[in-house]
């Protein structure tokens, strides 16, 4: 749940079924208020909405509550809503692949994978505070949001035997070059 009280529950791309309620207000709309008119500008169709909101849509009887929606609003709703966001954090929704770095690139920084999922595609939710992986439907990776150009590792996604040198961890790998042989360690080091 965010600040706001809410959570935006996304239906699924092309299944108007998943949301009815939504979908028949369409017609409505279509119907009633486009329906052989004609807009100069942006503005001018959205004052024209307003304003057939105001003294149409609002003021009809509903088929299903038997009351205008603008009195409905006034007298039962207004007052269960919590005041407007300062802002309201959007989430950004995409398919990205993970590469043979083991990483992802998603809002321009990159973020690990475990190995089982390179060269997979992943559907991604990106918000102000996580970037989280899913895999058919299901959270695979979850990693805090990275500004553009940074970098989000997590070394228990790399098998043991890469981990060392993915992750540039200098000790482990001079202490690598020492087991094969004292003079291959110094010159390791």
């Amino acid at each position: 749940m965010t600040s706001s009280g809410f959570v935006t529950d996304t239906a699924r791309v092309a299944t108007p079924t998943d949301k009815p309620r939504v979908e028949r207000t369409i017609h409505y709309v279509q119907n009633n208020f486009w329906a052989g008119e004609r807009f100069s500008s942006l503005p001018d169709a959205q004052a024209a909405a307003v304003a057939w909101c105001q003294s149409t849509a609002g003021l009809r009887i509903h088929g299903t509550t038997a009351a205008a929606p603008a009195v409905l609003f006034d007298t039962d709703e207004r007052a269960h809503l919590l005041p407007i966001p300062a802002d309201y954090d959007v989430p950004i929704f995409k398919t990205v692949k993970v590469h043979r770095d083991f990483h992802a690139s998603v809002g321009k920084a990159l973020y690990s994978l475990p190995e089982t999922w390179i060269g997979s595609t992943l559907d991604v939710r990106l918000d102000s505070e996580a970037v989280k992986f899913y895999h058919r439907g299901e959270l695979v990776k979850q990693h805090p949001r990275q500004p553009a150009g940074g970098q989000s590792t997590d070394p228990n996604d790399y098998p043991a035997d890469k981990a060392a040198y993915a992750l540039r961890n200098i000790s482990k790998l001079q202490a690598t070059c020492e087991h094969h042989g004292p003079h291959i360690g110094l010159y390791a080091a």
